[in-house]
């Protein structure tokens, strides 16, 4: 058994703290508008650490990423379980209202798309969130219904940037109901 050492945990905590400020920096500024030195005043490190941690400026942005990605199959899991609950068109509304409402979240699930247009390297980053809320849809109605549920979520998340508010409830539950219904799974 290896013993990790205090200078490997403190290490290991400062590349995380370095990722999640970065996290945060492209939710807050855009994937784009990343420096080191903006990285490390808001993960409160020293500059080198950033270069010490990451090969490169674009390492670090795909690493963040994944991290947002991860955070973003944390909330599909908490959609899955409460489609098992209720898979109603209702409950899937107030579910996608409920993360459109969120910033965070929707400045995240922004920040693949402009990334893997940049880089199409980070595809499969900006993909797993469309796949994966597909794939528990598809649980609920037939795989092209949970497409199309899963290109209109795409939609209302721009809809909702550029309006500042998402569709009401009762508009996605009637789109979600019909969409479910020509599925042949609804509950």
């Amino acid at each position: 058994m290896t013993n990790i050492t205090k200078f490997e945990k403190k290490s290991a905590a400062r590349k995380h703290s370095i990722i999640k400020a970065t996290a945060d920096l492209i939710i807050e500024n855009g994937v784009n508008n990343l420096t080191h030195r903006e990285i490390a005043a808001k993960a409160k490190v020293p500059l080198g650490s950033t270069t010490q941690h990451f090969s490169s400026l674009d390492d670090l942005k795909a690493q963040a990423l994944t991290y947002l990605a991860d955070m973003l199959d944390d909330i599909l899991q908490e959609i899955d379980v409460e489609l098992a609950r209720n898979s109603s068109p209702a409950k899937l509304a107030q579910l996608l209202y409920e993360y459109l409402q969120d910033t965070v979240r929707i400045h995240a699930d922004v920040a693949f798309f402009v990334a893997s247009t940049d880089d199409p390297s980070l595809r499969p980053l900006a993909t797993r969130w469309f796949d994966g809320l597909v794939a528990v849809l598809s649980k609920h109605t037939d795989k092209e219904a949970a497409q199309a549920i899963a290109v209109f979520s795409d939609g209302a998340l721009v809809y909702t940037i550029l309006h500042n508010e998402p569709f009401s409830e009762a508009m996605m539950t009637n789109i979600f109901a019909n969409l479910m219904k020509s599925g042949g799974k609804e509950s």
